[in-house]
């Protein structure tokens, strides 16, 4: 699996490359190039990748003509490009091979405030991916990345242990060069220092790798307004023009989107708007 992943990811890299698109590898992918040092030795159901929010409708077109496919349908024509976080793609051939396409930390339209991923590319590191270059980040925003993934899946406990892990070989490979305020600093600038902090807890209680005493005691005192969950927020979107297409396409999505979301046809689909208009008033009345 991870051999057909890498070869995919490979063919992947060029194509954007050749389209002057940068991109970055992340999670999973990154951690088993840069420190497992060997793509075997971590399991991966996926590969995710970065690209800068203003590349991400090019780097979609470019991943159209390799054959890879939206997993599900898009709310309105361009609605998880301008509104969301990321998109998921499998490809049309080769079901086992599913890329995830980043360019928020986290869903902007979930957690407030948004927490872009171009700080990602602060002292990134070059690998080499099937003859092609891509780019990794550095231990001290994969350490952030990765406990921000952790907090937003706690509770979902099939995989915690293996990222938990993941982190904790990410502390002991990079050991003497791992540059710790600038952990904390990163975590401070993005609201995300409780949330790094009581990963990084979890990481020491289970693994005890060489993390600084206390150190979740020193981010949660950082003072930064943390990241938190909503249940919807436009905080991101600039101007009403956009927040009004925003809102329409949550209110009112395509037929297509309805259909399958709720599996109706016919004069079901009206019941089913109906229905979804009342919901999505709860959630912005809750927030």
């Amino acid at each position: 699996m991870n051999l057909l992943l890498l070869r995919a990811l490979g063919v992947v890299l060029e194509r954007l490359r050749e389209a002057h698109i940068e991109v970055m590898v992340t999670k999973g992918a990154a951690l088993a190039l840069s420190v497992y040092g060997d793509i075997c030795l971590r399991p991966m159901g996926d590969v995710d990748l970065v690209v800068d929010h203003a590349d991400a409708r090019r780097a979609l077109s470019v991943l159209a003509e390799l054959g890879f496919e939206p997993e599900s349908i898009d709310l309105c024509p361009g609605y998880a490009i301008d509104f969301t976080d990321q998109v998921a793609l499998r490809h049309t051939d080769l079901g086992a091979v599913v890329l995830d396409l980043q360019w928020y930390l986290l869903d902007p339209l979930r957690y407030r405030p948004p927490v872009p991923a171009d700080w990602l590319w602060s002292d990134a590191v070059p690998v080499e991916v099937e003859g092609t270059r891509a780019w990794v980040p550095s231990a001290e925003a994969q350490i952030v990345q990765l406990c921000a993934h952790v907090w937003k899946h706690r509770g979902e406990g099939e995989f915690l242990l293996l990222w938990l892990y993941d982190i904790a070989l990410l502390v002991e490979v990079s050991r003497d060069s791992l540059d710790w305020p600038k952990v904390v600093g990163l975590a401070a600038q993005h609201g995300l220092a409780n949330a790094v902090g009581e990963v990084l807890r979890l990481v020491w209680e289970e693994w005890r790798p060489p993390i600084p005493e206390k150190l979740w005691q020193r981010l949660a005192g950082s003072g930064a307004r943390p990241v938190r969950r909503c249940r919807y927020s436009l905080d991101h979107v600039y101007g009403l023009g956009a927040r009004a297409r925003a809102l329409r396409c949550k209110l009112f999505p395509s037929i297509s989107y309805m259909r399958r979301r709720y599996q109706v046809r016919g004069v079901g689909v009206l019941g089913a708007y109906g229905a979804r208009l009342l919901g999505v008033v709860s959630q912005v009345w809750s927030n």
